[in-house]
């Protein structure tokens, strides 16, 4: 499940990111959209391995 979740926020940034390189014409808004999806995937990454490993050690009380 870990792969999948990264897998899934990974693909979903490539796409906003390929969305913003259509829709924005001026390559300074590109670079600005792109670093601010990067920065959001990160944000995204970091949470979904402090999610897990808190779900893993609630699983390992039980």
């Amino acid at each position: 499940m870990r792969k999948f979740s990264k897998i899934v926020i990974c693909v979903g940034a490539l796409i906003m990111i390929i969305l913003g390189m259509i829709v924005y014409d001026i390559w300074k808004d590109r670079i600005y959209f792109s670093l601010a999806v990067l920065f959001v995937t990160v944000l995204s990454l970091i949470w979904n391995i402090v999610a897990h490993n808190i779900m893993d050690k609630f699983r390992g009380r039980e």
